[in-house]
């Protein structure tokens, strides 16, 4: 695609919005979302995929324990092209996976990488997202959550989860309330839709919720 603007030499913008540079070893043009991610990556002569993988080095196949460590590499390129401190081992991911009992900091749900391709369920997050990727200020959680968390600091997050689920849990008691079931179908359970009743009969109040965004000191 054909550039429309230019910055500074070695960098310009393209008609989709995307940031460009060229490596500086083949001469392939690499994009990016940001401008300032092209720029800090034209500032490190950051070298294109093909070019950074002939160099032994570089080429971060397999595993470490059960970590796959080209995933932990690529989060390592991404902190650095953004111009975050990056202080992580691999060994020291593989300690916070274990005290963390293998699931996700946040949720509770399983967490892992995927031994080939690139459907890794873990993903590193910033408990305070002003600060860098170091020991004290990272915990494992699962992709989608650290979707939603992105630079919320994790009380605010918290918070917010907090207020949809109680307002879900309050409209499904407001339904059952409204004449959804009655002490006669929960007791019926399995027959006839029963089951979907009794699950509706279930819901948990609202109160046991309420707080849960609470964080301890």
């Amino acid at each position: 695609m054909v550039s429309t603007s230019k910055d500074h030499e070695g960098l310009h913008r393209k008609r989709d919005g995307r940031w460009a540079k060229a490596c500086p070893v083949c001469g392939v043009e690499q994009t990016y979302l940001r401008k300032n991610y092209a720029a800090l990556s034209l500032a490190l002569a950051k070298q294109c995929k093909a070019c950074s993988n002939k160099k032994t080095e570089n080429c971060h196949r397999g595993m470490h324990r059960e970590i796959r460590t080209s995933w932990f590499y690529k989060c390592k390129v991404g902190a650095e092209t953004r111009g975050i401190e990056w202080a992580l081992s691999l060994d020291l991911l593989w300690e916070i996976f274990l005290r963390q009992k293998r699931v996700c900091a946040l949720s509770g749900l399983p967490i892992g990488w995927a031994s080939v391709g690139q459907n890794h369920t873990a993903s590193i997050d910033r408990i305070d997202s002003r600060e860098g990727y170091v020991e004290g200020n990272v915990q494992l959680v699962h992709k989608d959550v650290n979707m939603m968390k992105q630079s919320f600091s994790q009380a605010r997050f918290l918070e917010l989860c907090c207020a949809v689920a109680i307002r879900e849990v309050d409209s499904l008691a407001a339904e059952r309330l409204g004449g959804g079931c009655d002490e006669d179908e929960a007791e019926v359970g399995g027959q006839a839709g029963g089951e979907e009743d009794e699950a509706l009969c279930r819901v948990p109040d609202a109160g046991q919720v309420r707080g849960c965004g609470q964080v301890p000191g």
